[in-house]
């Protein structure tokens, strides 16, 4: 008789830029949100151990696929929509109850797509269907265990499915893929507001779709980042994270996963040509957090108003400019959730002006601009009587003191402005505060 799915044992784990796997299994988030676009792209491969119970006595070989839905497209005619899956291995039965069991790596690929029509399906010479920027998202995506019958087909049912692994606890989850960005037709009415030392970036939205958080980054006048603000690098060893964002660039900048280690020869590529035709799309996966906004040196909840500003600075479309890496030197800002409206950056020299771009990303840190660039120019914030003179000395020679008998309304005018300047002292004085504390 067949293995029940009990006997089955599947655990998955990440891997280090040189191949090797954490040591770890994954957690429910990562089987989520592990399989992004920038992974995809660098080949930060997912390794699987699978094993069989031990006092099983069967002598049977197995396939194991990854892919989804591989009971449907394993069957029948091909079918572009449910390609089929690709093959990780044929262990034997005794290699499945050994103590390591059957260990392999694959490609996030894998998990959105499947082979070409053509193609073989082993995985060393599987050409995918898809590439990792035409990939859809997809769910029940995951590894495929069935007993081995003539040549390379399955005998029977699958044994093992996409939501059967020990990462998941006692619910069964499958594996999730997103390689899309999220929509950005919600955000609208992105500006700048300039302010002492300091501008802000406001935005507007409709809902939060599939936006996790948001990011601003910063550039001076030429389009270099900002060498006195700046956020630490996302690491390899750091699975998953929702509150940071990823990219081919930022990840893999020396180029695609695995590295060889110090004095070996560079791993053989085991995704081959991609097959042509296929259309694209996004996917969309995973929840939007709730929670307060960090932004600079300044926290808040991101709906705060900027009540030093002078004026409102759209900016200029700046193209092609080296923001638009979305390199993570220009990040200049904390993780913004999901609900927020607004981000400040602090710390600038007034009369300078500065490159600044909106990113969102999805809980998977797929990123994507807001917009264009825009640019923003802190400006010096004057006192009453600064701004009674540069107005044409509207509050008159005598300075604080001066009332004129002949010209009433002009001393109303003065002890209205001494009012302001009461105001004016206040707010100077609560901002010191902040910025003390």
């Amino acid at each position: 008789m067949g293995q029940t799915t009990g006997e089955f044992i599947v655990t998955y784990y990440g891997t280090n830029e040189y191949g090797q796997r954490s040591d770890g299994p994954m957690t429910t988030n990562e089987l989520k949100w592990y399989a992004n676009r920038a992974r995809c792209d660098c080949t930060q491969n997912i390794a699987v151990e699978v094993r069989l119970n031990a006092a099983s006595t069967d002598s049977s070989y197995y396939e194991v696929y990854a892919g989804r839905s591989c009971d449907e497209a394993q069957t029948g005619p091909y079918d572009p929509t449910k390609p089929r899956c690709v093959r990780l291995g044929s262990p034997f039965a005794s290699t499945l109850r050994a103590p390591e069991g059957f260990r392999t790596t694959f490609s996030p690929l894998w998990l959105g797509t499947g082979v070409a029509p053509d193609s073989q399906q082993e995985v060393e010479f599987a050409t995918p269907y898809r590439t990792c920027d035409t990939t859809i998202g997809q769910s029940d995506t995951g590894i495929w265990v069935c007993r081995r019958g003539s040549g390379t087909t399955c005998e029977t049912d699958f044994v093992v499915t996409a939501s059967q692994n020990i990462n998941s606890g006692d619910m069964p989850q499958s594996f999730a893929a997103d390689f899309g960005a999220p929509p950005t037709e919600v955000i609208s009415d992105v500006h700048v507001v300039s302010g002492d030392g300091a501008v802000e970036v406001r935005w507007s939205q409709s809902t939060m779709g599939d936006i996790n958080g948001f990011r601003v980054l910063c550039a001076d006048a030429q389009g270099q980042p900002l060498s006195d603000i700046g956020y630490t690098l996302p690491q390899i060893d750091r699975i998953y994270r929702n509150d940071i964002y990823y990219t081919e660039g930022n990840l893999c900048p020396d180029g695609p996963f695995p590295r060889p280690m110090e004095g070996e020869d560079p791993p053989p590529t085991v995704v081959g040509e991609v097959s042509t035709g296929s259309d694209g799309g996004t996917g969309d996966s995973g929840s939007a957090s709730e929670g307060t906004t960090s932004t600079g040196t300044d926290t808040g909840t991101g709906t705060g108003d900027a009540t030093d500003s002078s004026g409102t600075d759209t900016g200029n479309s700046i193209a092609d400019a080296p923001i638009l890496s979305l390199d993570w030197d220009y990040v200049c800002t904390e993780h913004i959730t999901s609900r927020g409206t607004s981000a400040r950056i602090t710390g600038l020299e007034n009369g300078r002006e500065y490159q600044l771009l909106l990113v969102a990303y999805d809980p998977s840190g797929n990123p994507v601009a807001i917009g264009d660039v825009m640019t923003g120019t802190p400006v010096e914030t004057n006192d009453v009587w600064e701004q009674c003179w540069s107005d044409g000395d509207v509050c008159g020679d005598g300075g604080f003191c001066s009332i004129h008998e002949d010209e009433p309304q002009r001393g109303w005018a003065v002890f209205a402005m001494l009012g302001l300047l009461g105001v004016s002292a206040r707010r100077r004085q609560r901002r010191a505060h902040e910025v003390a504390a």
